[in-house]
């Protein structure tokens, strides 16, 4: 990094610690520079970190000052406890809160804590690595602010993905409250996680399978079958970035009101169908929302879902940084400086 930015890094990370947290100044010290020899490095090493810090010191000493605090077993939380309360107050309402599993494949790594078989999202071929869940909030500027980064592994003593996502949606929720509408991808399509995200969030849109049943005019029939009687008039354009080239897609998309049932109680809902008009392909949305008319409903869930591609281009960038590290030395204390790199850069 030159000059210029590295004094504007540690400018913006000064003001982010300044905010009062749970760290002490040591613990504090060590974020600011593992954050700041992350950036300069470009490594996960301890020692390259600790060299790039080009301090007065011997490498051997720094390594350890650095070690002796982000080794500690409450760490990592403290972290991303005090990384939540600095950001919580910048989500507004208008907000949207995606929320996307992803791997991290760790194809070089065979003594890493917690290694497990994971799928590689981007070749479908099976490895090691881990599974990562990223929350992240997109405002109306298409602008990101990371929220929480936590890889699991079920070798760690993780009971199920189901738990992991139900306990890191609570996490932010503890910070952000009410804020917000929640996005989840397929992954959420099932009865757990559809019962906790339409029970706990005041807002959310969650993407269907085809053959999910909803229930619509007192009966229970498919999303397909549903769609092909829907009135898909409204017209949207997007246009996005494929092979560095702009290019325009236009769908065509509706909304009709459907019920949700937990228990005893029936949530008032909506299903929103949007359809490629070049190919036909179409995505089918559970929609959670206080407005309550269609077109607007419709629009306003075609937006939100839409702003998930933003996590992309997040998860690309964050691949760089995650799969750097191969020594069993660091274990998950990788994952939260991922984080806080992409607050500040």
């Amino acid at each position: 990094m030159d000059n210029i930015l590295t004094k504007r890094i540690l400018t913006k990370l000064g003001g982010y610690l300044s905010s009062p947290t749970d760290m002490t100044r040591p613990e504090k010290r060590c974020l600011k520079d593992m954050v700041t020899g992350i950036l300069k490095s470009r490594s996960v090493f301890v020692n390259q970190i600790a060299a790039s810090l080009r301090e007065p010191l011997r490498l051997k000493d720094v390594a350890k000052r650095l070690s002796a605090q982000y080794l500690k077993e409450d760490y990592a939380d403290k972290v991303l406890e005090g990384h939540l309360e600095t950001v919580a107050p910048g989500v507004s309402k208008d907000d949207f809160i995606v929320m996307d599993g992803t791997d991290i494949s760790k194809k070089h790594a065979k003594y890493m804590e917690g290694l497990e078989f994971v799928k590689n999202g981007d070749t479908g071929e099976i490895g090691l690595g881990y599974n990562v869940l990223n929350i992240n909030a997109v405002n109306a500027h298409k602008e990101i602010s990371p929220l929480l980064s936590r890889a699991y592994s079920f070798e760690m003593g993780a009971l199920s993905s189901n738990k992991e996502i139900k306990e890191a949606v609570r996490k932010v929720k503890g910070h952000i409250g009410d804020k917000g509408c929640w996005v989840f991808d397929r992954g959420a399509d099932n009865g757990i996680l559809k019962d906790f995200f339409i029970g706990e969030c005041p807002r959310a849109i969650v993407r269907l399978k085809k053959t999910t049943k909803v229930d619509h005019d007192g009966e229970k029939v498919d999303v397909r079958e549903l769609a092909k009687k829907m009135d898909l008039s409204i017209s949207q354009k997007v246009i996005r970035i494929k092979k560095d080239r702009p290019v325009t897609e236009v769908y065509d998309i509706g909304g009709v009101p459907i019920e949700y049932r937990i228990g005893r109680t029936v949530h008032h809902l909506w299903l929103v169908v949007t359809r490629n008009r070049r190919h036909g392909g179409l995505c089918y949305l559970l929609v959670k929302s206080d407005l309550s008319n269609a077109i607007e409903v419709a629009k306003w869930a075609f937006k939100g879902y839409g702003l998930r591609w933003k996590i992309e281009e997040y998860h690309y960038a964050k691949h760089i940084v995650m799969q750097s590290g191969t020594r069993s030395h660091y274990g998950n204390h990788v994952f939260p400086w991922a984080t806080l790199q992409y607050h500040f850069a």
